[in-house]
């Protein structure tokens, strides 16, 4: 899981984290894949396939949106579950490492958070597949004892993986150490315990017959389609109910000159930006911003949005509702 939160670049401790992080996952992949190097890293064409997967998670994830943040969540562990029992060591470390590469390059993250990430997935990996390794590493027949080792194994990268993001929101002052590891406990172990079930069922299908590798996809991009269609219905549900509650405030001012104010505030809110406000001339469109037009005292202006996070380009739901959110605006300001 990642996190998007409406904020600036990282504080000193923040990436004194980072490097510590780093550091530790340089560390504890080295050994495990120094200390399984003689096993190899098991079918190309298996480390291509889920890697490709994992790719294809990071780049399209399942979103939840919370107030001023949304939250990524990936199916990473039902991977790390195939993975963990069909390659060795080295080769799960070699696919997720590669992935996540990818992963960030294709979504043009800044080097301090990409660094984070596939820091923070190696050390998850590491510690998931080495608690697997030492309850039952998997044999050429997979029994229930081994299922139930990858499976607590996915449930370590899950906490290791929650623990490293919860500490860098920490550090960087965004949230409490507590709250940020609370925050969306249960869909987050709901979507575990689903994604680790298709990751069982996978690698038992995978084991008995390699070919039927395309089948077994489907499950996983069957309950991404509808986890992420539940979550952005929740989503949408919410935008129409900040839009109906914005009318109410707007409308409720007496003093035009609190409109403005009050507007561009549910505006970053609702548009989950940094900053907003009302313009005189039309902002030149650039990534990260959006704007429409508002009248204020019988002259167009501007309401604008800025400084969402790349990860998450404005789309054309965002520009209906800022579109609606300024014309709230405009009955306000004339009434």
């Amino acid at each position: 899981m990642t996190k998007t939160q409406r904020g600036g670049g990282l504080p000193a401790a923040a990436r004194l984290y980072v490097a510590a992080v780093t550091v530790a996952a340089v560390g504890a992949a080295g050994a495990v894949g120094f200390g399984y190097e003689h096993k190899g890293v098991g079918s190309v064409a298996l480390i291509v396939v889920l890697s490709g997967l994992v790719v294809a998670s990071w780049i399209w994830p399942i979103v939840m949106y919370s107030d001023g943040s949304s939250q990524a969540h990936h199916l990473d562990e039902g991977f790390f579950v195939v993975m963990a029992l069909l390659l060795p060591p080295a080769g799960v470390l070699l696919s997720f490492f590669a992935a996540t590469i990818v992963a960030q390059s294709v979504r043009r993250r800044p080097l301090v958070k990409s660094v984070f990430n596939v820091a923070q997935i190696m050390l998850a990996v590491t510690f998931g597949l080495m608690t697997a390794r030492i309850i039952a590493p998997p044999g050429h027949h997979l029994d229930l004892l081994e299922l139930t080792a990858a499976a607590i194994g996915a449930c370590v990268y899950f906490l290791v993986n929650s623990v490293a993001l919860a500490g860098v929101l920490a550090a960087s002052g965004a949230e409490e150490m507590k709250p940020a590891l609370l925050d969306g406990l249960e869909i987050r172990a709901l979507l575990l315990a689903a994604s680790v079930s298709l990751g069982l069922v996978s690698a038992v299908s995978l084991k008995a017959d390699p070919a039927v590798a395309p089948i077994v996809i489907l499950p996983f991009i069957a309950f991404r389609q509808a986890m992420s269609g539940h979550f952005q219905a929740r989503h949408d549900r919410s935008r129409l109910l900040g839009l109906f509650n914005t009318t109410l405030k707007v409308n409720r001012i007496t003093r035009g000159d609190e409109v403005i104010p009050a507007l561009s505030q549910s505006a970053a809110l609702l548009l989950r930006g940094k900053t907003a406000g009302v313009r005189s001339a039309k902002p030149i469109a650039e990534e990260g911003s959006i704007a429409a037009a508002i009248t204020v005292d019988g002259a167009e202006r501007w309401l604008s949005v800025s400084g969402r996070s790349r990860g998450e380009p404005f789309d054309s739901a965002d520009r209906g509702l800022l579109e609606a959110l300024a014309a709230v605006g405009t009955v306000a300001l004339e009434n």
